[in-house]
């Protein structure tokens, strides 16, 4: 008991006041680091344009408890000046302590000015100032308040007992241990990547996914070739990175000693950066690659987030690294004094490694004063209890890393966690087991006193590593050019069906890519190559995503579309118009497209829509050409191809840079539109409302984000949104002519249940769930399709609520009325969920209705249209006419839908919506082309690999021709190549040759 007393003593002992003090301080710095982060995030321009907090969980966390996290914050970083005057009893005599506290309480001051926050009346979402150079202030005096805390800490190594013996790590076998670290670490991962493809082919392992019916005969064999050598080649860049590391963390330990393998007093500091700037970049760069197009979009003050967080989280880590270094060899110091000359295994005295240290520090730093506690007697048993903690805190954290990536169903934006972090923190913790493994076979070779003499064992053994590490490599290189004769449908699927082998792929392409040309010309289909390097010629122009500083020169390539009216009775006749756009709606979750089955229940899941369809067109083969909100939306305005540049709205002065592009704004207003009501949806006002008259469109400054109270009675977003436009529909006057339009945006993901109160009150007194009836795939229940399909049947109540008020005031019978979607939704098809990453059929396949007063009612049109078909559709129907292009390269591919709306219906009719190719373009590198909707290719640009469909024989994308069709790959190659050159602004990104 004596004992146990004594050591509880201790944890009030001078080295463990410094302890706590450096948790105050890294708990201090981290949950700055969190804020900072979470403000560079919410004020950036992205954030202000494209991302909605609310649908990521991470920021949505952080959003949600931003007044905790500060409160947090302000605490520990007050505790940390506190403690600080209260054990530092040398402070006025230290310089360095004196300038550590100053930068300290400047740090804090400053942490609390810049992030502080507002909650705006009615909103549970903190405001935030914007950053400014007081942030980086901020990360200068925490910068340097971290490299001061270590020399201010100098007297901890005063009791430290210098390295003894000699130094077993002669020059002569560096060689041998960088060849072990070399093995071991590739090992460690390939093993890792080779679990992972064992479960690939495994449904019952891998999710439920059966992935075999996308090979053809034969290609199995091929597809584990390539999963496994791509595994040995990424494992053993990863190994000679680690060798790297060892060699220079051995280097920076061993700075200034003459011998000993032993960790000096004076190498503790060394020690703890090396360890800190680990954790910084193991932390923080997987992600903020991922942000790197963003963080360029945003100018110069974007580089202060990953320039701050790596700073910050390495100032966290790296004066608690240090006192837990120095606390642990002041440990194994003391008992090896105590014991000085003892025999026996248990008793006998232990020398421990630098390297040792440095993994026990890495790994228990925040607990090890808890384990001290526990500190058995003799060092030896001291040390294998502590290895096995450090082994254990390994375990854990793979385990911890495991659970949240299977609980992390979101598709996040840029796949940040889900191709960033997730993977990159099982290479890491990889990296770890091979250094466990690493370090006990060191120990077992070395013996308990690091002084086992050289055998002749070693010496072979030593040799047959360095064999092995060359031969391992030679291996490794394998794929740069023993792929010439895998199929390409193979190289195809095993990149987008294999989370672990797209993220090698993309991890060496990114590692290859040593020009910033484009892609890794490498480990690329030499066929397909030529299409994606970078043009050579002389009067080539190349497009590079978010570094070419000219790149509004180049939207404005496409030109400007001019109309006059052609019609004036037309013109004059014209009805109102309301444009309606459906978030993620797929047409076969309309009940009018016939894809419901609820037969059993005698009603529709979709009656509003249903209706509209009924008295108008229902086009059964829309699409769209690029699957993202923010480019449906410009396709249906401009009637072109065209795409919104994301980032770069920061950057850009234009304001009508979209707008002027707004066909639809332009036919309205020719044929007398004078009332205007656009999206409440951000930022669609700002980008297609002309900036002349944003003071023209009707409650421009109303927030549709629901405040606390309407979250808490279940008041969506697409519930204020609605009732705005009733009002807008109640202000109308006779003799006004208007247009309103929104983006029905509840039906974006998460996708949440309605309760039975809340259903009441919107009009369904049954509730919503009998509307999940239908939600099968694969013959099963899923309840995120139920979830999606209530949220569509509460959409269509929204629609039903519009036409009712349309009808009560008498405008609906003079309303021109069109429901298109701004894309499609996967579900599982092909394996995937959502959208964003591919460009199957079902990302593509939209809902479009058309509802014209005076034309025939009920027809259902199997014509192969587009978004961009509804520009010239609205202006035939207006007696308004496109001015030709003087460049008739220029003419758009949109088509007037007005003869279909008629009803009319011919083989010339087919024939002229048919004979047009489209090209097709992602978030993701993505690229394509469909001929005449028949043959659709699609290139992956960061692997280099291709799909060829026949879309008529083969409408589900089930067999992959690229192997057994090349002539007609290259020819669309080539066709994509003109358009690319053609549509610069849509294809911004794609690096292609002018014909």
């Amino acid at each position: 008991m004596g004992w146990f007393w004594n050591r509880i003593r201790e944890l009030y002992s001078q080295p463990l006041r410094w302890f706590y003090v450096a948790s105050a301080w890294s708990g201090f710095v981290l949950l700055a680091g969190t804020l900072f982060a979470f403000r560079c995030v919410k004020t950036s321009t992205a954030a202000k344009n494209l991302i909605h907090i609310e649908n990521i969980p991470v920021l949505d966390l952080v959003d949600k408890h931003y007044m905790h996290l500060y409160v947090a914050m302000a605490v520990l970083g007050h505790v940390f000046l506190a403690a600080t005057l209260l054990f530092w009893n040398k402070l006025k005599l230290t310089r360095s302590g004196i300038a550590m506290f100053g930068f300290s309480l400047a740090a804090v001051t400053l942490s609390l000015i810049t992030d502080r926050y507002s909650f705006p009346q009615g909103s549970t979402s903190p405001a935030l100032e914007s950053l400014a150079w007081m942030d980086w202030t901020m990360l200068f005096c925490i910068s340097a308040s971290a490299v001061l805390f270590l020399p201010s800490l100098a007297h901890l190594t005063d009791a430290l007992e210098p390295p003894t013996g000699p130094c077993p790590e002669d020059g002569d076998r560096l060689p041998v241990r960088i060849a072990l670290v070399y093995l071991v670490s590739t090992a460690s991962v390939f093993l890792y990547g080779f679990m992972e493809h064992i479960k690939f082919w495994d449904p019952a392992k891998n999710g439920g996914y059966d992935y075999k019916p996308f090979f053809q005969a034969g290609e199995i064999v091929q597809a584990n070739l390539v999963l496994y050598s791509t595994s040995v080649l990424f494992a053993s860049v990863v190994g000679v990175a680690a060798a790297a590391a060892y060699f220079v963390f051995r280097w920076i330990s061993r700075r200034g000693l003459s011998a000993g393998a032993e960790l000096a007093p004076a190498d503790c500091r060394r020690q703890a950066l090396a360890a800190g700037a680990f954790w910084s970049l193991a932390l923080i760069a997987p992600w903020q690659i991922k942000l790197m197009p963003d963080i360029r979009a945003e100018g110069y003050w974007a580089w202060i987030m990953p320039v701050g967080l790596l700073t910050l989280t390495a100032a966290a880590l790296t004066p608690l690294l240090y006192v837990s270094v120095v606390l642990i060899k002041h440990d194994f110091d003391a008992q090896r004094r105590e014991l000085a000359g003892a025999p026996g295994f248990l008793t006998g005295s232990l020398r421990v490694r630098r390297a040792e240290y440095a993994f026990l520090a890495l790994f228990l730093c925040p607990f090890y004063p808890l384990l001290r506690l526990l500190r058995p007697q003799f060092p030896r048993v001291h040390y294998i209890g502590l290895m096995l903690f450090a082994a254990l805190a390994v375990a854990a954290l793979w385990c911890g890393l495991l659970k949240a990536e299977a609980g992390y169903d979101f598709d996040d934006w840029r796949g940040m966690m889900k191709s960033g972090v997730f993977p990159c923190g099982r290479v890491v913790l990889s990296l770890a087991v091979a250094y466990f493994i690493y370090l006990t076979a060191q120990r077992l070779l070395l013996g308990w006193n690091l002084d086992r003499p050289a055998s002749a064992v070693r010496t072979w053994a030593g040799r047959g590593a360095r064999g092995l590490a060359a031969a391992c490599l030679l291996l490794a290189l394998w794929p740069l050019w023993g792929w010439s004769g895998v199929h390409r449908n193979v190289l195809a699927r095993t990149f987008e069906y294999s989370d672990r082998h797209r993220f090698e792929i993309g991890f060496l392409n990114w590692v290859l890519d040593y020009d910033g040309s484009g892609y890794a010309s490498m480990l690329v289909d030499s066929r397909v190559r030529p299409y994606l390097s970078p043009p050579t010629s002389p009067d080539a122009r190349e497009v590079k995503l978010g570094t070419d500083a000219k790149e509004p020169d180049l939207f404005k390539e496409m030109p400007e579309d001019r109309y006059e009216i052609r019609d004036a009775a037309k013109a004059k006749a014209f009805p109102n118009v309301v444009l309606l756009f459906l978030e993620g709606v797929t047409p076969r979750s309309i009940s009018a497209f016939g894809e419901r089955d609820l037969k059993a229940l005698g009603r529709p899941a979709t009656p509003h829509i249903d209706a509209l369809a009924a008295e108008g067109t229902l086009f059964t083969h829309a699409r769209c050409c690029y699957p993202s909100t923010w480019d449906g939306w410009f396709a249906t305005l401009s009637g072109r191809f065209l795409r919104v540049q994301e980032m770069r709205e920061s950057t850009i002065k234009d304001t009508d840079r979209y707008a002027r592009h707004n066909g639809i704004h332009k036919i309205l207003a020719l044929a007398g539109v004078n009332r205007w009501c656009y999206p409440n949806t951000h930022p669609f006002e700002r980008l297609f409302c002309p900036a002349a008259d944003h003071d023209k469109d009707w409650e421009n400054d109303f927030d549709g984000i629901p405040n606390k109270d309407e979250e808490d009675l279940e008041i969506t977003r697409g519930d204020k949104c609605n009732e705005r436009l009733l009002r807008f529909i109640d202000s109308i006057q006779p003799g006004e002519h208007f247009f309103f339009s929104e983006h029905l945006t509840d039906t974006h993901f998460p996708w949440k249940r309605t309760s039975d109160k809340r259903a009441a009150e919107l009009g369904f007194p049954d509730g919503l769930k009998w509307c999940e009836k239908d939600a099968q795939i694969k013959d099963e229940t899923m309840d995120r399709l139920a979830r999606y399909f209530q949220t569509i049947t509460r959409m269509d109540g929204q629609v039903g609520a519009l036409v009712e008020r349309l009808k009560q005031k008498g405008l609906y019978e003079n309303t021109l009325i069109v429901i298109v979607g701004d894309h499609g939704c996967q579900w599982y098809e092909h394996e995937h969920l959502y959208y964003v990453s591919h460009l199957y059929e079902q990302s593509l396949h939209i809902p479009l209705i058309i509802k014209m007063p005076g034309l025939p009612k009920g027809i259902v049109s199997k014509e192969e249209v587009l978004q961009m078909d509804v520009v010239p559709t609205v202006a035939e129907l207006a007696g308004v006419e496109r001015l030709p292009p003087a460049d008739p390269n220029w003419a758009p591919v949109g088509r007037s839908l007005a003869p279909l709306l008629r009803g009319e219906s011919s083989p010339e009719l087919t024939k002229q919506y048919k004979s047009r190719d489209v090209v097709l373009t992602t978030h993701f590198n993505m690229v394509g082309v469909i001929e005449e909707f028949r043959y659709k290719l699609t290139v992956d640009r960061l692997s280099g690999t291709y799909t060829l469909y026949n879309l008529e024989t083969d409408p589900m994308e089930m067999n992959n021709l690229v192997d057994t069709e090349p002539e007609k790959v290259q020819a669309l190659l080539e066709k994509m190549r003109v358009y690319a050159n053609r549509n610069r602004a849509f294809f911004y990104g794609f690096n292609a040759v002018r014909p």
